[in-house]
């Protein structure tokens, strides 16, 4: 298994890119269809103005007091009650829907980031955790290994110990030979032929082979020695 990929903020950005590129438009296309709406009423505010004022003089003439003065205070009144509160109004809502589009888009923007940041720390994590577990295995193979060799070191000391504790079929007879040796250093008749019999019963050798090895333990004054 490979380890995990771990990107780049900016690569992971990238790749988010297509999952946000379409709200970031519509947001701009909102954001630049706001003036063009205030524009609009802007527009109306200035026509309906240009009536007011018409319908002012249109009044004052009927009034006959054309030269009078009426017609300015009462388009005056006009401005500062209507017209120009209606544009400060049409401004003031054009900023506030700018501003809260942008901050739509400034959220976007921040989402995208955590969204790629988020990532980012998930493929750290996932090679932070493929990392331990190869050196979990690493440590449990080099474990192993180690196990294999003290067991090994083992067996093979308790083969030596079993070869160096180890009774030869030699020993085995000269040592009951030594046992039924007389006060002249020699066994008897019997003695002699009981154990090289046992000797040949058990595969160790042939009775010449035995007479080779033991015939020190014959009195050379008798040559009777037999298998007993």
């Amino acid at each position: 298994m490979a380890a995990p990929v771990v990107q780049t903020l900016a690569q992971v950005m990238t790749d988010l890119n297509p999952a946000y590129a379409g709200q970031q438009a519509v947001n701009q296309q909102q954001q630049a269809a706001v003036p063009v709406k205030y524009d609009a009423q802007r527009t109306a505010l200035t026509a309906e103005k240009g009536q007011g004022f018409n319908a002012i003089n249109n009044q004052a003439v009927n009034r006959g007091g054309s030269f009078s003065g009426v017609p300015i205070d009462e388009q005056a009144t006009y401005l500062s009650t209507k017209y120009l509160p209606g544009m400060q109004a049409a401004n003031t809502q054009q900023n506030a829907d700018q501003l809260a589009l942008q901050g739509d888009a400034a959220k976007l923007s921040t989402e995208q980031a955590n969204n790629a940041l988020g990532i980012v720390q998930k493929q750290n994590s996932d090679l932070n955790s493929w990392n331990m577990q190869q050196d979990q295995l690493t440590a449990s193979a080099r474990e192993a290994a180690l196990n294999r060799a003290a067991s090994a070191a083992e067996s093979a000391a308790n083969r030596a110990a079993s070869r160096e504790t180890q009774v030869t079929p030699a020993q085995n007879a000269s040592a009951a030979l030594s046992a039924k040796t007389g006060e002249d250093g020699f066994v008897s008749q019997g003695t002699y032929g009981a154990v090289k019999q046992q000797w040949i019963i058990s595969g160790y050798g042939t009775a010449g082979d035995f007479d080779n090895m033991f015939a020190g333990y014959r009195n050379p004054k008798n040559n009777q020695y037999k298998l007993g």
